[in-house]
């Protein structure tokens, strides 16, 4: 059984706030027999991503492996990104999040475990979360649970 939590996210001009949720991610609370796995795909940036390539660089030895960067030359716009991180993630799910999302739920891994767990016998395939507007400050819904 392939217990890979996938985290894709697709960067285009924001180094820093990418950089940020990679941090985000990595401070994620575990789940044992789980393993975190992040995507990030560099959407043809015409801006300097050197700042992004050396925190990549400074990752400590357990956090590297748990990265996967890729710098494409060419913007395949969000559907297309996604497609291609989709072909190189290896996780059972896949989490989407964009490059200036934080996760402020730190359990957010069990919580979805939790809801796929529940909702099997009903074929969940997809999960939505709820935003927070950072300009309003109000909550958002996105998606809806489908199940």
């Amino acid at each position: 059984m392939n217990n890979i939590f996938s985290f894709i996210i697709i960067s285009y001009n924001r180094a820093q706030d990418t950089i940020d949720a990679v941090k985000n991610v990595l401070s994620l609370e575990n789940v044992v027999g789980w393993q975190k796995e992040i995507i990030i795909l560099n959407n043809a940036s015409t801006t300097d991503y050197s700042i992004f390539e050396s925190y990549l660089n400074q990752l400590s030895v357990e956090e590297k492996p748990l990265v996967n960067y890729i710098n494409h030359d060419k913007n395949l716009g969000v559907a297309g990104g996604r497609n291609l991180c989709i072909q190189k993630a290896t996780g059972k799910y896949l989490l989407f999040m964009d490059d200036d999302a934080e996760i402020t739920n730190h359990d957010v891994m069990q919580k979805v475990l939790n809801l796929y767990d529940k909702y099997e016998s009903e074929n969940l395939a997809i999960i939505g979360f709820l935003g927070k507007n950072p300009f309003t400050g109000k909550t958002e819904t996105p998606l809806k649970i489908l199940i």
